[in-house]
């Protein structure tokens, strides 16, 4: 169980978290009213007892839950949010937009500060939900790079480009792929981001460590909880990786086709991978070190792995944990060493019985899409983000960890006492 004060139980720190709201500043100005005032202003802050549902209440959690999916049934099955359009007027008034959503202007602390992060959020529809994790994720000394997709709706390129513009550190990505499902674009995505997070565009930001997301993402830790995990990685890599399934070789064994939008299977074998390469599957999301990257983007193996899965399924499920396990590779695993865990980002798959059931949530292509039911879950895991979130379905558990999220912000030394969570592989490449 996650001991987040010494000598208190998780339960005793969600009450603290609904007391919080209490807490005036010495100028008598409570700092969680103008929280709740902000959120009304931009996103509407539904009453719920969040220390319930995160203590595991059941009564309040099936109570919560019904509520949502009443209101929902009044509309049409998805719940109403902030359209493209209004979160563009939101940012044309960049300081109240920062003012009044509770941006931060100065690094949090100064260990924050001496180690910046540099992120990649790949995107393609509902801006109030991008900018919600934007607003969770954000510290003015990180630097983040924002991929919507080329083929989305101009409301919505329109709505990105307002948050990137209020901010000096965020920014769109400079080439745009029209993204398909499973293919080759969607690692692109990630690829162009990394160059021009590595190039003269942020050549004055020494960020240490990149996280790639997508807007469907939300944190489970505050920024300072991050840069202490991954300070505890030592410059070692956190990207799944494990060998081949039977399954999955299918993905890289034959070729693959784009055809109305869709990656299609041929009977065409592919050439085996380049530089003798043995392949290994993993996870398209990781937090990597600046080396790893500039690794990704310089190295001729890497270069050319990338080229030779242009024609792969699911290419981004590929690429990262095979370079992940190359002789040499900045903050890599020896081939010998076992890497299958999810510990940066936590997944609810329909298949895993060794988590909680999806009770109030929905699976979405064998996902589960968060309801209230699970939120007692996610404050306990130890990984750093969870995915996934949707926020016409259930909009209830982003606010929810969002408070939680401030409180930890606003009483960090909640932060000395999280646990870094054991890794068995990571102390062993430290050790050699």
């Amino acid at each position: 169980m996650l001991q987040i004060l010494q000598g208190q139980t998780t339960s005793d720190v969600w009450r603290w978290t609904a007391r919080h709201r209490e807490m005036s500043t010495s100028n008598g100005e409570s700092q969680v009213a103008e929280m709740s005032h902000s959120r009304v202003m931009y996103h509407r802050h539904w009453d719920v007892n969040c220390s319930a549902l995160f203590a595991g209440d059941d009564a309040e959690i099936e109570e919560t839950a019904r509520f949502i999916a009443g209101e929902r049934e009044q509309n049409n099955g998805s719940l109403p949010v902030p359209t493209d359009a209004e979160v563009r007027n939101w940012t044309r008034d960049c300081d109240t937009f920062r003012r009044e959503r509770g941006y931060p202007l100065r690094p949090s602390s100064e260990e924050e500060a001496s180690f910046p992060l540099a992120y990649t959020i790949i995107t393609h529809i509902t801006s109030a939900q991008v900018e919600r994790l934007l607003r969770e994720i954000y510290q003015p000394q990180n630097v983040y790079c924002i991929h919507p997709d080329a083929g989305s709706s101009e409301d919505f390129q329109g709505a990105i480009r307002g948050l990137a513009h209020c901010f000096d550190n965020v920014f769109i990505a400079s080439k745009l792929e029209d993204v398909q499902y499973a293919g080759f674009t969607r690692l692109l995505a990630d690829i162009n981001c990394m160059q021009d997070l590595t190039g003269s565009r942020t050549q004055v930001r020494a960020w240490r460590y990149l996280i790639n997301l997508c807007g469907q993402d939300f944190p489970l830790k505050t920024n300072l909880e991050i840069v202490r995990q991954l300070r505890f990685y030592n410059g070692t890599n956190d990207i799944v990786s494990y060998p081949q399934t039977a399954y999955k070789k299918y993905w890289t064994f034959f070729h693959h086709a784009v055809r109305n939008g869709k990656v299609e299977l041929t009977r065409i074998r592919k050439r085996p991978p380049p530089h003798g390469v043995k392949l290994h599957n993993g996870n398209a999301y990781f937090a990597a070190t600046r080396r790893f990257i500039e690794f990704v983007l310089t190295d001729q193996r890497a270069i050319d792995l990338l080229e030779w899965t242009r024609d792969t399924y699911s290419p981004d499920e590929v690429y990262w944990a095979t370079l992940q396990r190359l002789p040499g590779v900045p903050g890599g695993f020896p081939d010998n060493i076992a890497n299958s865990g999810y510990r940066f980002r936590f997944v609810k798959w329909t298949s895993h019985r060794n988590t909680p059931k999806c009770r109030f949530g929905k699976d979405v292509r064998v996902v589960c899409i968060f309801g209230v039911d699970y939120l007692q879950y996610l404050i306990r895991v130890p990984n750093l983000f969870a995915n996934k979130f949707h926020y016409d379905f259930d909009p209830v558990t982003m606010q929810c960890l969002e408070e939680t999220l401030d409180f930890r912000r606003t009483h960090p030394m909640m932060s000395n006492q999280l646990e870094h969570f054991p890794l068995s592989n990571y102390i062993y490449i430290k050790k050699q």
